[in-house]
């Protein structure tokens, strides 16, 4: 059987040698050229494991070394089909020509090779054989640009597919002086462009502005070619995402409807990339509050998904959740537990390897829910599985494992359970500042979540350290304290002072706080009413009356201004001008704060027990003015209050009236009852 010539060679006039050039007869052509051409049509078919052996074999008749094509872990199945953001560049395999080399037929049939294990799946094994083609392609004499482009494309995709942005970046980029040194290659050009656009956009840090200008160069380029390409159409939704993740909304919108109306009309209808417009359109909306918007786009993406005959159970879990948040966010909380709930079948229904992430957000969804529900042992339930899933599939110190750690912590903190919510809360900070950094920014709310619990737990040296620790990461994070942040560090060390009775620094944390508050959100914003507030409590209990009364008149017109008149931090701040006044001795002043207060309870009707300590107030100033008959009125409507209430819950009558003499001496007016 004729064979190439390969061990044969010629001696040069200097005496080495070097190989003669490689002949092959029409029967060797005819056998490799036949099989390549088998594997290019069950490449098409779909048939990527049969095409492999196909060009394998290929390799084979050439009756030299052939590298090791052995069956890999690949179960042979189609891979899932993706989303298109132009990475996949959608090339075919190649024939071999008629007169190629030896050196060009192998490297065309690694190249080959590879395209199969890539749409198997099979990543790193592309690589080794993509690497082997080009090296073969850069050690010969042959300048075969448009090979040496597919190439690196398709190294690069392998990468970017296994998350290796930076070494996916590379190839990019070398084939890019490539693409502009050929004229003819402006589809390449377009094409690199974008995938440099789509990694620097995905990159730890997004390169946001540097990747829109790649993705127009690219766009330009397309339109050139065809204005309905769906290329075009691809590179649109791609500049859409940069602009949603910078939070330009309406340039979002604008580049993602283009880009649906486009593939809605090349596309079939059930198209994986119709839904993918689709969904971007209903976070972009849902980002803008335009929730109904949001809810057709979610609807239509789920809709595409249920009609598509094989299943993308995670996509429908993230579609679920999706459109739970809309109802979330509508206080529909009922329908909304029923989409989570949905989320969490749809993500144990996923193929392994899918179903982790998936049902972890699922679980923690439906848990936020429960807690919203203060349904807090079901959120607590749904917050420990998801943890579960979350370990067993994910590194420990991944976001998924903190932020469901975090979760569980806040909800043994709100059930008052503060020693084990601290436990929780210091495992989570353990693993942020290995995830993170010592100095993250998630590192700093962790501290203030300890810092909190810590005061809870009245151990308020730790919990100042605690709040030192995120006051000073915070203010290296930002740079500055003008940061909401910040301002609320503040005023959480502020309330330990205060507990601590170190009135003057704690002022003087309350006050940094509202210079930054007022700054940021206004003098009539309701986060600055508290901080007035906190200041007037810091001066009644210096003694300084007068100014607390000042301070409190502030924040309560600042909380009118803001909440309105019928809110419940209205009725309390009512109350603390009437103890003050009433401290001071203005028993008329006081009255007049104290059935303000009781007329907005009233009307709420929300809050017996706050109805019956303004009565049992009243009715102490009622005492001290002789006014026996108000005075009776008013605490038998508080004690019948106190008794209805549920067992453990019940208050007792306060009456401040024993010491009479010192009384009448205290308030002439209550003489003739003392």
């Amino acid at each position: 059987m004729n064979r190439f010539n390969v061990g044969y060679t010629s001696m040069t006039e200097d005496g080495n040698q070097r190989p003669t050039k490689r002949q092959k007869t029409s029967a060797d052509a005819n056998n490799f050229a036949v099989l390549n051409e088998c594997g290019i049509s069950a490449f098409f078919k779909g048939q990527y494991k049969e095409a492999q052996e196909c060009f394998a074999c290929a390799f084979r008749s050439l009756h030299i070394q052939t590298p090791d094509f052995t069956e890999t872990t690949s179960s042979g199945s189609k891979t899932k089909e993706e989303y298109d953001e132009g990475m996949d560049i959608k090339v075919s395999p190649l024939p071999i020509p008629d007169s190629s080399t030896i050196e060009l037929t192998r490297i065309i049939l690694n190249y080959n090779i590879a395209q199969t294990r890539i749409r198997r799946g099979d990543y790193r094994e592309s690589i080794v054989t993509l690497n082997q083609a080009l090296t073969e392609l850069n050690e010969s004499n042959q300048k075969k640009k448009k090979i040496s482009i597919r190439i690196l494309h398709s190294l690069g995709y392998c990468y970017y597919r296994l998350r290796v942005n930076s070494r996916a970046m590379t190839y990019f980029q070398d084939a890019l002086p490539i693409c502009l040194s050929q004229t003819s290659a402006t589809l390449s050009l377009a094409a690199t462009l974008n995938c440099i656009g789509v990694i620097q956009f995905h990159e730890s840090t997004p390169k946001s502005d540097m990747a829109v200008n790649v993705l127009r160069q690219s766009l330009e380029l397309y339109e050139t070619m065809s204005s309905s390409s769906t290329e075009v159409a691809t590179v649109l939704n791609n500049i859409g995402r940069v602009y949603f993740h910078s939070a330009e909304y309406d340039k979002a919108l604008e580049h993602h409807e283009k880009a649906l109306k486009m593939r809605v009309d090349l596309l079939k209808k059930d198209s994986i990339d119709i839904a993918a417009s689709s969904f971007n359109l209903g976070q972009t909306y849902h980002r803008k509050g335009n929730l109904d918007e949001a809810l057709e786009h979610f609807t239509k993406f789920l809709d595409i998904l249920r009609s598509r005959r094989r299943k993308r159970y995670a996509d429908m879990a993230m579609a679920y959740r999706c459109i739970g948040d809309i109802h979330r966010v509508k206080g529909d909380l009922k329908v909304a537990l029923q989409f989570f709930r949905k989320s969490v079948v749809a993500a144990e229904s996923s193929p392994k390897g899918t179903i982790q992430p998936e049902l972890t957000s699922s679980l923690t969804k439906l848990g936020s829910i429960h807690f919203d529900k203060n349904e807090h042992d079901s959120a607590l339930q749904c917050f420990k599985e998801a943890l579960t899933v979350a370990e067993r599939s994910l590194e420990v110190d991944h976001p998924h494992t903190i932020a469901t750690l975090t979760n569980m912590a806040h909800i043994y903190k709100h059930r008052g359970e503060y020693a084990v919510a601290l436990r929780a809360y210091q495992a989570a900070l353990e693993r942020q500042e290995r995830a993170f950094g010592v100095e993250s920014v998630e590192a700093a709310a962790t501290h203030s979540s300890i810092g909190l619990t810590q005061f809870h737990l009245n151990d308020f040296q730790s919990a100042f350290e605690s709040y030192q620790k995120a006051l000073r990461i915070r203010r290296e994070v930002y740079g500055s304290d003008d940061h909401l942040e910040v301002a609320s560090t503040l005023n959480s060390i502020g309330l330990i002072l205060f507990k601590q009775e170190s009135y003057d620094m704690a002022k003087e944390c309350f006050y940094q706080s509202l210079r930054i508050r007022k700054k940021l959100l206004g003098e009539d914003h309701r986060d600055t009413a508290v901080l007035w507030y906190n200041i007037a409590t810091v001066y009644f209990e210096m003694g300084e009356e007068n100014v607390a009364v000042k301070m409190y008149r502030e924040a309560l017109r600042v909380e009118r201004k803001a909440l309105g008149d019928e809110h419940p931090d209205v009725a309390l701040t009512l109350q603390y001008i009437g103890r003050v006044l009433l401290q001071q001795g203005n028993l008329d002043g006081a009255m007049d704060s104290f059935r303000e207060a009781l007329a907005l309870e009233r009307r709420r009707k929300s809050d017996k027990r706050a109805l019956a300590r303004i009565l049992n107030i009243m009715g102490n100033i009622f005492l001290q003015q002789a006014n026996v008959k108000e005075m009776m009125k008013c605490f038998e409507e508080a004690a019948g209050i106190f008794v209805s209430l549920p067992p453990g819950a019940a208050e007792n009558l306060v009456v401040v009236g024993y010491n009479f003499y010192n009384l009448s001496k205290l308030h002439p007016p209550a003489a003739p009852i003392a």
